[in-house]
This record gives C-alpha cells, sequence and structure tokens, in this order.
C-alpha cells in the first residue's frame, strides 16, 4: 500500500497555488486598468491653444500695402469648464469559492488506479523510448562497423589490385625479356644456320669445282690413253697387216668381214644373229649413268676393231638427244677395249644400238 501511495505521489500533478494569492493579482490588475482609462479621458479633454507667427521676405523692394483697417474685437470666447471626471465602475463582486465535496472512496481507489496506470504508461512509454534509443545506438554501431567493414574490404581490393598489377606488370616483363631473349636466339640460330649454309654451299661448290676438275684431268688422262691405246692398236695393226703381205697371204675378206681364213669370207653375208646382243652384254656392264632422264634414249654407235677384236675407233652415228647418254656408252666401250669375236672374225665397220632401258 504504501509502495503504491509512493508511485502516485511521485506521478501525480503539482499541487495548486493558494486562492488568495490570485485574487489579489486580478484586483491589482483591475485598478490599474481603471487609472488608465482615467488618465486618458483627462488628457483627451485639456485645450491646446497654438499661435505661429511668420515672416515674408522679397528680393525686389515693393511698396507697402495700405494699412488694413483694425478688425473688430473678437467675441469672448467663452471657455467651457471641463467635464466631471466619471467615478471609476465599482469592481465586480468577487466569486464565491466553489467548495468542492470531498471525493469518495471508490473515487479516490478509482483516482488512484488511474494515477497507477498512467504512470505505468508513462514508465513503459519511457522503457519504449529508451528501447528506441538503445536501438537507435545498436543500428549506429552496426552501421560504423559496416562501413568500417566496407572501408577495409575496400582497401584489401585496393592493395589486391595493385599486387595484380604489379604482379601482371613483372609477368609482362619477364615475358617480354624472355621473348627477346627467344628471337636473340633465333636471330642467331639463324645467322648460325645462314653460315652453315654458306659454308656448305662453299664446301659444295668446292667439292664440284675439284669433282670437275679432277673428272676434266681423269677425261683428259682417259682421252690421252685413249689416244695412245688407239695409235697403239692402229701401229700394231699396220706391222700385222704388213706381215701378212709379206708372206703372200689374202687381205681382209672381202665383204663387211675382216677374218683369218679367206676362204670363208665369202659364205657369210654378215654378223650372225645373236652377234649384237653378245657385243651389248660385254659394253652394258661398263656403262656409268646415274641421270634421270624421261622416255628411252637410244644411241647407235659406229664401232671399228682390229683383227684381235681391239677396238680402234668408236663414234656416234646417231645421237639419243640425250648426250650424257651417247658420252657415257662411248665411255663403256673405252673401258672395254676389245670386242668379243663372231664365231672368230670381227665385222667392220659395226653399228651397234644402245638403249637405257632394254
Amino acid at each position: 500500500m504504501n509502495t503504491a501511495v509512493i508511485e502516485r505521489l511521485e506521478f501525480a500533478p503539482p499541487p495548486q497555488g493558494g486562492f488568495g494569492r490570485a485574487f489579489g493579482l486580478a484586483l491589482a490588475a483591475h485598478l490599474l486598468l481603471i487609472l488608465a482609462l482615467t488618465w486618458g479621458l483627462r488628457w483627451k479633454n485639456e485645450p491646446h491653444d497654438l499661435a505661429v507667427q511668420a515672416e515674408l521676405w522679397s528680393p525686389s523692394v515693393q511698396q507697402a500695402s495700405p494699412k488694413a483697417a483694425p478688425r473688430p474685437p473678437a467675441a469672448a470666447v467663452e471657455h467651457q469648464p471641463p467635464p466631471a471626471p466619471q467615478p471609476p465602475p465599482k469592481p465586480a463582486p468577487k466569486p464565491e469559492p466553489v467548495v468542492k465535496p470531498p471525493p469518495s472512496q471508490a473515487d479516490a481507489q478509482a483516482q488512484r488506479d488511474a494515477d497507477i496506470a498512467l504512470a505505468r504508461k508513462k514508465q513503459e512509454e519511457a522503457r519504449k523510448v529508451e528501447a528506441a534509443r538503445e536501438q537507435q545506438k545498436r543500428d549506429r554501431e552496426a552501421a560504423e562497423q559496416e562501413r568500417r567493414e566496407l572501408a577495409q574490404k575496400k582497401a584489401a581490393d585496393e592493395k589486391k589490385r595493385k599486387e595484380d598489377e604489379q604482379r601482371k606488370l613483372a609477368e609482362k616483363k619477364k615475358a617480354e625479356e624472355a621473348e627477346e631473349r627467344r628471337q636473340a636466339a633465333a636471330e642467331a640460330k639463324k645467322k648460325a644456320e645462314a653460315q652453315k649454309r654458306a659454308e656448305a654451299e662453299a664446301e659444295r661448290k668446292a667439292e664440284a669445282a675439284a669433282q670437275a676438275q679432277a673428272k676434266a684431268k681423269a677425261a683428259a688422262q682417259a682421252k690421252a690413253a685413249d689416244d695412245a691405246r688407239h695409235k697403239a692398236n692402229v701401229a700394231r695393226s699396220l706391222a700385222m697387216a704388213g706381215g701378212a703381205d709379206s708372206e703372200g697371204g689374202s687381205a681382209a675378206g672381202k665383204g663387211k668381214g675382216g677374218g683369218k681364213a679367206g676362204g670363208q669370207d665369202e659364205r657369210d653375208a654378215g654378223p650372225s644373229g645373236n652377234y649384237a646382243g653378245r657385243i651389248r652384254a660385254v659394253v652394258r656392264p661398263k656403262i656409268v649413268f646415274t641421270d634421270d632422264v624421261p622416255g628411252n634414249p637410244v644411241a647407235e654407235v659406229e664401232v671399228r676393231t682390229d683383227e684381235l677384236g681391239l677396238i680402234i675407233s668408236r663414234r656416234i652415228t646417231r645421237s639419243s638427244g640425250v648426250k650424257s647418254w651417247d658420252e657415257a656408252v662411248l665411255r663403256a666401250l673405252d673401258r672395254t677395249e676389245r670386242l668379243p669375236s663372231d664365231n672368230g672374225r670381227y665385222w667392220n665397220p659395226l653399228q651397234i644400238v644402245f638403249k637405257l632401258r632394254d
């Protein structure tokens, strides 16, 4: 009970002031108002006599106007006495104070309940205000925390971006350096290969020149040997022919064949059917030809031999159209030196056909 009374007294409205003090203030205000009205009416009723004098001046001299006739005396103004001041109004009678009857016990309990409810409502509103204040504080703290986290994240992202840029620049620089090294190595390799090719080309040309020189030298030597062999064969043939004439024997047989027994020359009209094939079988392995030429070139050669089958001369009677093939056939005949006999005979001149592809 005491707690309820204390709470009611704590949250009760302040008590009203005394009635006498209010009445005194109201009476003083009315008196001041009456005095002000009285003074105002008196101020309005006082006469105001005003006298004005004026002087007129002119720059030019003028004749004075005739003197005016004197005016008749003005009638005396009858001054009326000011009205008597109005008596101040009587003050209004004081209202009788209303005496409230003392509240009943039920009304007092209801008043206390209302006061308690009001106090609780105020407490609830104060609690809500405090809760709202705390919520605003928490919201501000959360916003501040979020702002700090956002600033930290932004700083971290900026740092990561700068690190990525630096890393990319370093990688780019490293790649450019690697590309420069690769290009330098490729250029050096290219120069080395070019130098190597130049050296190989020079070596090939030198070797070709040496081979050509050796070939020319060998050809000259072979030609000299052929000439010497040809001269020797001719000399030997002439010597043998001279010996036969001195013994009274017949010369070379009639016709195209030159044989040892003169009686059989008349029975043979020409070489046997397989004689040319046997000659080609002897000469063919000695042909050295490595060129790749189209078709099947054919060279026809005229060969002359002595009585022993030694080749005295050879010449191309119909070229194959491929000079290298003609020369290869002639060189093969030179290497052969001696042809096989046709049943003991050698035919002069003898036409032999050589084909590249039999």
